[in-house]
């Protein structure tokens, strides 16, 4: 041990003080008393041990003259070689001033002084390491040192240690300092936003005493910070109701529940000046250091309310644009229409009459021009309807063969005598039996395969179809429209999916035509869960592609049916309608069909008599007193006995909007005045069943909001009129006789009553209206104007119908505007030469 060691090496130092000079540990223990050995060989052993490094070195030479093994060892060489060194070479360079200095002191402090130290040795292969040394310097008997008695312990491991001790304190040190500096920046920075965030912040404790704010919380509540710290922060809200749900404290000192934590809510701040204003405030508790308080964040909202209000306001204004639009496209379809309807027509009753080939080509071409037209303005109100999101797929069974039988058909009559082959592949895995919106289907691929044959000249246009079948029983038809036509331009491709987009201005020259088929198929591909294309070459053809998605229904009949669509004998039919003319009109054409028909004049008689009577069907004018077609519809819904009474809607409405309306006050389907035979019988049979107990033809693609449309044919040719008087041709351009006796089927007695009702109930009515709108009742001068108009379309008087339709469309959407009274006085010359020319067709009666 130490203690041991330093006992010890005192007396060897004592008796060696007196010896002759050692040169070997022989001669060292020679000279080595027995009492300072305290027995013999115990300092060799001592000297000798293997824990730690002995040597002796003479002084001043500072040689090696005595060693031990492991002081070999520790330095790396051998006695011999170590009795031609002195301590100086093996000591570290840095260390050997040190080590002087305290051998100094160790001298000037006295006989056989010792001393102790940390230093480094240099070992013999150039490596260092650090000892700890304890050193016994022995004088001789002049007093002079002679020579030091030298123990050494490696220590390096232990240096390491602490190094790394120091190193890991050195790190850990500036891992706290480089914390604390994050620390404070974190602070900072979150002050910073507190300082700066839009919101304000308020702490306050759980009995809502103000602790601190953010500079916002003094710009929303025009507080300084000082005046509300240690105030009750439910100073703020205006409302104490509110205030307490929405988390604020209590304001008579009661403490904040947990309950009332973590709600946005609205409600009312209170500034300093008094000023009421919309926030938005939220509390949450915070725990800290044993410390329980409360953040609130308010948010003036009082621009954003304002944001919602203007945009609340353009909400109505383009809501209130969009039903003017629906509006101006319904009276769009009518006017144009009713003139279309009478133009074909007239022209189909002109064919069917003796004419010259050159008479023939003429109307000929005017029928075919008309379908064209007609084709425009569907187009336009499709796109004007997909616009405007009021377009709706249908989901019903459909016949895929069918729909291509009728495109074949469709093309070769558009072909001609044109050199083209047109022809349809349909592959041997697609499924005919289809669920989804044939109607649709059918639009697009009729404007892809017209479109190939507009831009054709001779070769082909083939039309692919595939399918690929995905899971749930449901199918991606994939068809291909190609062509040998002219082609397009790949810088031309990008733009044909837009609207009134073509190749260029050359091409509408040259071909015809708006831009609105592909724009509108390109839409109602992407309503049916596709996608369209176009891969062009110029001078060699297009191919138009498109994907749709369709479920897979069960077998369908491909074979067109083409009987004629008639009413069942003894169907009972309940019209309900405010017009004399307009009941006996459709009367008439319904018993002429077979039908037991019921009038009566308004709702109320309506909701009596289906309770009272069995019916078939519910023909229903919208427009009536005492209760209209509307309420009478819900009314007789609410009999659960009544819920599948087919009701049927008249309107001179063409629009989706109308019919929607119609449709969600429970009414099954709708029909448009004035009335049309086909169209009438046709809905009719949908909803009772024809004639023949058979489904009316492609009965599949219609729906509500497809009335089948089917063409009209008078069942006997009027007689022409070969009467060149005035009167005759005034009174024909005044009525359309030949429509309205086509639509009364020939009946020149009923139609000789019905101008006779018309002329003595009717002819008054533009005073009546003037009447109405001078004592400002604008809705009794509308409902006037709308019956005339209903009752005159029926008739087919058509120049008051157009003037009735126009006033009442403006008395409808501006009573107030200063061209009311010129309609009424046009209605009330319209009303003049109609009264003329029905007097000129009763004289020609007699």
């Amino acid at each position: 041990s130490c203690r041991t060691d330093r006992e010890i090496l005192p007396l060897i130092g004592t008796h060696l003080a007196v010896c002759p000079p050692i040169t070997s540990w022989e001669a060292w223990e020679i000279h080595m008393p027995k009492d300072a050995l305290t027995g013999k060989g115990r300092f060799r052993r001592f000297f000798d041990s293997p824990f730690f490094g002995a040597a002796i070195y003479m002084l001043p030479d500072k040689k090696w003259t005595v060693v031990n093994d492991k002081f070999c060892e520790l330095m790396g060489y051998s006695r011999e070689e170590l009795s031609n060194l002195t301590w100086v070479e093996l000591t570290h360079p840095d260390d050997i001033a040190a080590n002087l200095e305290l051998f100094q002191q160790a001298v000037a402090d006295g006989t056989a002084s010792s001393y102790s130290m940390e230093k480094r040795f240099v070992r013999k292969d150039g490596n260092v390491f650090h000892a700890e040394i304890f050193v016994l310097t022995v004088e001789d008997q002049a007093g002079t040192p002679d020579h030091n008695i030298l123990l050494v312990q490696d220590i390096s491991a232990r240096k390491k240690a602490e190094a790394e001790v120091l190193e890991l304190n050195r790190e850990l040190e500036n891992r706290v300092e480089e914390r604390t500096r994050q620390l404070r920046e974190s602070e900072s920075r979150t002050q910073a936003i507190v300082d700066n965030v839009f919101d304000g912040i308020i702490t306050f404790d759980e009995r809502g005493i103000v602790l601190s704010v953010n500079p916002m919380v003094e710009t929303i509540f025009g507080y300084a910070g000082a005046e509300l710290i240690g105030r009750n922060a439910r100073v703020l809200a205006a409302d104490a109701e509110l205030a307490r749900v929405a988390g604020f404290p209590p304001a008579d000192g009661g403490v904040l529940e947990q309950g009332d934590l973590g709600m946005l809510c609205e409600l009312e701040g209170l500034r300093k000046d008094g000023d009421v204003f919309p926030m938005e405030y939220a509390v949450t508790a915070v725990e800290t250091g044993g410390c329980r308080f409360f953040v609130g964040i308010v948010r003036d909202i009082t621009e954003r309310k304002k944001a919602e209000a203007e945009l609340e306001r353009a909400r109505a204004a383009a809501e209130s644009a969009s039903e003017a639009k629906s509006e101006f496209l319904a009276n769009m379809s009518h006017e144009i229409r009713t003139p279309m309807n009478a133009v074909m027509g007239l022209t189909q009753l002109a064919l069917d009459t003796d004419l010259t080939d050159k008479q023939r080509t003429y109307l000929e071409g005017v029928t075919q021009a008309s379908s064209t037209l007609l084709g425009l303005i569907d187009s336009v109100l499709d796109f004007s309807k997909i616009e405007a999101g009021q377009m709706e797929l249908e989901t019903v069974p459909f016949s895929l063969g069918s729909i291509c039988a009728k495109l074949q058909s469709m093309i070769d009559a558009r072909l001609g005598a044109k050199p083209v082959e047109f022809r349809i592949d349909v592959g041997d895995d697609v499924p005919h039996a289809l669920i989804g919106d044939p109607l649709r289907l059918e639009q697009v691929l009729i404007n892809l395969s017209a479109n190939a044959v507009k831009f054709t000249s001779s070769g082909e246009v083939v039309v692919k179809i595939g399918v690929t079948h995905l899971p749930g029983a449901q199918c991606r038809l994939q068809v291909e429209v190609s062509d040998t036509g002219i082609g397009i331009a790949p810088e031309i491709r990008a733009a044909l999916f837009r609207p009134f987009s073509q190749a260029d201005s050359s091409t509408t020259r040259k071909f015809g035509g708006t831009g609105l088929g592909l724009a509108i198929s390109h839409r109602l591909v992407e309503m049916m869960g596709g996608s369209i294309g176009v891969e062009s070459t110029q001078g060699k053809g297009s191919t138009f592609w498109f994907t749709a998605h369709f479920f897979v229904g069960e077998n369908v009949d491909d074979q067109p049916r083409h009987e004629v669509v008639t009413l069942r004998q003894g169907l009972r039919v309940l019209i309900v309608d405010d017009v004399e003319i307009n009941r006996e009109i459709a009367r008439d054409i319904l018993m002429s069909e077979g039908a037991e028909v019921t009038v009566v004049e308004n709702g109320v008689e309506a909701t009596q008599v289906v309770y009272e009577q069995d019916f078939d069907a519910v023909l229903m004018d919208l427009q009536m007193p005492v209760m209209d077609g509307y309420q009478a519809t819900r009314a007789i819904r609410a009999d659960q006995r009544l819920a599948t009474l087919p009701i049927i809607a008249f309107t001179a409405h063409a629009m989706s909007t109308e019919r929607e309306k119609c449709l969600a006050c429970g009414m099954n389907d709708h029909t448009t005045k004035p009335i049309d035979k086909a169209e009438l019988v046709g809905v009719l049979a949908h909803w009772t069943g024809t004639g023949r107990d058979r489904e009316i033809p492609h009965r599949e693609t219609r729906s509500p909001l497809n009335p089948v449309r089917a063409t009209a044919r008078p069942d006997t040719q009027v007689t022409e009129k070969t009467d060149d008087s005035d009167a005759e041709v005034q009174a024909l351009c005044a009525i359309n006789v030949e429509g309205a006796l086509h639509m009364l089927c020939n009946n020149e007695g009923l139609l000789h009553k019905c101008l006779t009702d018309f002329r003595g109930k009717y002819a008054g009515h533009a005073a009546k209206i003037k009447d109405h709108l001078a004592e400002g009742d604008v809705d009794g001068a509308e409902r006037l104007a709308h019956a005339l108009k209903g009752v005159s379309g029926n008739i087919r008087a058509d120049l008051v119908y157009a003037a009735a339709k126009s006033l009442d469309d403006k008395l409808r959407s501006d009573p107030d505007a200063p061209d009311v009274s010129i309609l009424v006085d046009a209605l009330a010359s319209a009303l003049d030469e109609t009264d003329q020319s029905i007097s000129s067709i009763l004289a020609g009666q007699n």
